[in-house]
């Protein structure tokens, strides 16, 4: 819940542009906050934020689909088998969130794979 409402606040911060992009790369980006538009370094602070960007899993194996998933700062969800006539065994056919989607870190994703 904290990390939902503080990314609310960030949301909401970047759009009142009181949060000025500096970098961004891979899944990181840092922001300067400056209150009330002022551009001193002195008063103002770094804000890292990380987020969770969702890759497809489709045809994936578990294992591999799971350590994507946490390079991309996710998580792997429930694992539910389902048999299906036209995919490999074994491998992912559906994911709960959609390929490239962007959600607050630790972001679970269910998916469902061939038995």
């Amino acid at each position: 819940m904290k990390k939902l409402l503080a990314l609310a606040v960030l949301i909401a911060a970047i759009a009142a542009t009181a949060l000025v992009p500096v970098s961004a790369s891979g899944d990181t980006s840092t922001y300067r906050y400056c209150p009330n538009g002022t551009n001193n370094p002195r008063y103002c602070t770094v804000i890292k934020v990380t987020v969770c960007v969702v890759h497809d899993l489709r045809g994936l194996k578990t294992a591999p689909a799971s350590s994507l998933l946490r390079r991309h700062d996710c998580r792997l969800g429930k694992v539910t088998l389902r048999k299906i006539k036209h995919a490999k065994k074994g491998r992912i056919v559906s994911q709960s969130a959609a390929p490239f989607s962007i959600h607050i870190q630790g972001f679970k994703v269910n998916v469902v794979v061939a038995k």
